[in-house]
């Protein structure tokens, strides 16, 4: 957290809305002592807060149905302040126009938050992974059965908005937030579901999908970030090192096989046994591979919230399943890989639709 950073105090937050719809469930490190009003310590610029607006009254395709939040709270200044932010939303009864102008990214952030929440209150993972299964299959069955053009009933048809919907539900449910793991502490797990409940989208998605960068001096290049590939040990290279990134967790992998040049020229050693894997941060070296590789780090960090220590870990070595617990695209003891889960999404339709 930036110490420079703007910053409201004590602070009411209340959502109305026009007949038709109405505010029903709340997701945030927040506490309510009634069904309305949200109080929260402290909100930032990045704070999230998540509310699911319920339709359960006809509403008119005339009209627009409205929103109004209202945020009562103490500015750094000390004085008492209200603002407020007013929203027209369309109103149509075509789900095919529902589903062109759905925010996967949103829709993503808010799963995350309510099953984080529900992990809370009902402690079993077996129930929530059932749940989130047949969420995700009925909200895809919908748009095979009344938007899709026909086609085979072997063919898995996803709405272009949400085609990575079931990539990131499986990765919800490999999150250490909510999967069962002896490598998480009860305080690990109770920390993480804190930071979920108030995750902004990007992050959210960073979270949930880390990005695996490529490190090799071939696709280094000059400027920019590096190379990201798919979260997966397949497709790592021995003969280089990776740097993951989730947000919270920074991790440098280094392969079995990594060049001696790219070692001495970045961690200052000649064989992969001599790599210090609790040094915290790289020493720096007047070269460019060195260079480039510690800007690389440096960007990373200045764009979250917290300063991220670095991780590295070596191939092989008994530390290597902390790096790849955060491989969410692979098969663990406890869950499917990615192509298996979305082949279980599939057969969940076809059950729906016959």
């Amino acid at each position: 957290m930036h110490i420079a950073e703007p910053c409201v105090f004590d602070t009411v937050l209340r959502m109305r809305t026009n007949a038709g719809v109405r505010p029903v469930e709340f997701c945030g490190n927040m506490m309510m002592q009634n069904a309305t009003d949200m109080e929260i310590a402290v909100i930032k610029p990045n704070s999230c807060i998540t509310i699911e607006i319920k339709h359960d009254d006809k509403l008119s395709e005339d009209f627009q149905a409205y929103v109004q939040v209202a945020l009562l709270y103490t500015s750094m200044s000390g004085v008492r302040k209200l603002r407020l932010h007013n929203l027209a939303l369309p109103v149509s009864s075509n789900l095919a126009d529902l589903y062109k102008s759905c925010d996967m990214d949103t829709v993503v952030n808010s799963l995350t938050k309510e099953f984080g929440k529900a992990l809370v209150s009902s402690h079993s993972y077996k129930n929530l992974k059932e749940q989130l299964l047949q969420r995700v299959s009925n909200s895809l069955a919908c748009y095979r059965q009344n938007c899709a053009a026909p086609s085979q009933p072997g063919q898995l048809i996803l709405p272009e908005t949400l085609k990575l919907l079931p990539l990131y539900s499986h990765c919800l449910l490999r999150s250490p937030a909510l999967m069962p793991s002896v490598e998480v502490s009860f305080d690990e797990k109770s920390n993480l579901l804190q930071r979920l409940a108030m995750m902004t989208v990007e992050e959210t998605e960073l979270f949930l999908y880390p990005r695996l960068y490529n490190l090799n001096t071939s696709t280094l290049g000059n400027e920019g970030m590096p190379p990201i590939i798919r979260s997966s040990y397949d497709r790592i290279r021995e003969s280089g090192a990776h740097l993951l990134d989730n947000g919270l967790v920074l991790i440098l992998w280094v392969g079995a096989n990594t060049p001696s040049k790219w070692l001495q020229e970045v961690m200052g050693v000649t064989v992969l046994d001599q790599v210090d894997p609790t040094v915290g941060n790289l020493q720096p070296f007047d070269n460019p591979t060195s260079i480039r590789i510690r800007g690389i780090i440096d960007e990373i960090r200045v764009k979250r919230k917290q300063h991220l220590r670095l991780n590295v870990v070596r191939q092989k070595d008994k530390t290597e399943h902390i790096f790849m617990q955060f491989l969410v695209e692979d098969k663990t003891e406890l869950g499917m890989n990615y192509t298996d889960f979305l082949c279980s999404v599939h057969r969940e339709i076809r059950n729906i639709l016959s």
